[in-house]
């Protein structure tokens, strides 16, 4: 198989006879509204392309940028990626640009929020796009803003901003909302004081009203990862305290479990999955009925929490560090692991949420990696930058942030000619 430099050598160019820059009509089945895809999170897709991959386009949002870490979403033929521009003023302002899915041309940009403040960055907050229906949502240092998503002239204008923030510091972990039937879910993100308190919110999606308020009494963070939304109830982890499971009717408890918590968590096959960290770092499964742990699995003493899992077939999935662990989904026991600890080649899974494609998973670390999800090997890495950004998938396209400020529209490879990629 020819390396990723060799397809980007012979097909990254438009000027190659037998390439594109363009790839088929992405309206069949182009939707990646959040990071993680569905309400529940599980980060799956029963088709998309496989490995090899060429690139189809690139844009470049050309601006001084603080992090590449949006993970990109995509609807209605449109991708979205969010990014920090440090301004000449001093200002820090998170924007936000819009593309088209099948070419890659620029369709709008606007600023979202700007902010002065020395301590605040809010490229932290740029991995919390979510699409719903017509409006774009991204967490800033000023609150949750909503805006219009449409193909008219109000493409980009603010529709709400719910404060969600108060007047203290946002953390470094993306606050993705949670989303389900018109309402948007998300947690009280305000840090640096001793007296906030950790809240839950059910917004509106239309007009940013506050339908109810769920007060997390008694834990000891005030973090609330992004949450999952499943049969009609919200699942809420709350970094270092545990996982809440309530009504997304009208915020009522239905339960909770205390242990250390330190992801997003994922709902699937009757489980909800969460990172923890304890003694040692791994996975925990809860009944999605009774909040009950069904079974806690840990990784090798080096390993990282995983921010997320992507569940599918009765398997789990996560990235810990230099690995990628496969287990399954009602025992915990393992399936594969694919340990990077040792590559020459300096490779690091990190700690991006894995997405599954069909018979392809993708992660994101010091490149792109392609992985065989039965058999658990390595395909293809692709790209040569550190991001913890998980890429977006199509059926027939991965779009990923694979540097500041850039996408990047992979699709598969399908004719090659001594070792050039002719698609």
């Amino acid at each position: 198989m020819p390396s990723r430099r060799t397809l980007l050598a012979a097909c990254g160019s438009a000027v190659l006879a037998g390439c594109s820059t363009r790839y088929a009509d992405p309206a069949g089945d182009a939707t990646w509204p959040q990071r993680g895809r569905d309400d529940a999170r599980t980060a799956t897709r029963t088709d998309g392309p496989d490995p090899p991959l060429t690139t189809a386009w690139r844009y470049d949002a050309n601006a001084d940028l603080g992090s590449p870490d949006c993970s990109p979403v995509m609807a209605n033929g449109t991708v979205f990626l969010a990014y920090t521009e440090h301004r000449d003023d001093g200002e820090q302002a998170a924007v936000l640009d819009a593309v088209d899915a099948e070419t890659g041309t620029h369709q709008w940009t606007t600023t979202v929020a700007t902010t002065t403040a020395q301590m605040q960055e809010t490229h932290s907050h740029t991995d919390s796009l979510a699409i719903v229906d017509d409006a774009v949502l991204l967490q800033t240092a000023n609150g949750l803003v909503a805006l219009e998503s449409g193909d008219t002239d109000d493409a980009g204008t603010e529709r709400w901003r719910f404060d969600n923030v108060g007047d203290g510091q946002l953390g470094s972990i993306a606050a993705q909302p949670g989303v389900g039937n018109g309402v948007v879910y998300t947690g009280f993100h305000r840090h640096g004081r001793e007296e906030s308190q950790p809240e839950f919110y059910a917004i509106d999606l239309e007009d940013g009203e506050e339908r109810w308020r769920y007060e997390i009494d008694d834990w000891d963070d005030h973090l609330v990862y992004p949450p999952a939304v499943d049969d009609g109830i919200v699942y809420a982890a709350i970094g270092g305290g545990g996982v809440v499971a309530v009504d997304a009717a009208d915020g009522t408890e239905l339960w909770s479990e205390r242990f250390p918590v330190y992801s997003a968590p994922t709902a699937g096959e009757g489980r909800v999955f969460v990172g923890i960290d304890a003694d040692e770092s791994g996975v925990a499964a809860l009944s999605t009925e009774t909040g009950d742990q069904q079974w806690t699995r840990t990784d090798a003493d080096d390993a990282v929490v995983p921010t997320g899992a992507a569940v599918a077939d009765g398997i789990v999935y996560y990235a810990a560090m230099d690995r990628l662990v496969a287990r399954d989904a009602a025992t915990g026991d393992p399936v594969w692991t694919i340990d990077e600890t040792g590559s020459s080649e300096g490779d690091h899974i990190y700690r991006s949420v894995p997405t599954v494609a069909g018979d392809s998973l993708y992660v994101a670390g010091s490149s792109l990696f392609a992985v065989d999800r039965e058999a658990g090997e390595l395909r293809e890495r692709i790209g040569d930058v550190w991001t913890s950004a998980s890429p977006a998938v199509g059926d027939n396209v991965v779009i990923a942030s694979l540097e500041e400020g850039t996408l990047e529209a992979l699709v598969e490879c399908r004719t090659e000619l001594f070792g050039r990629c002719l698609r």
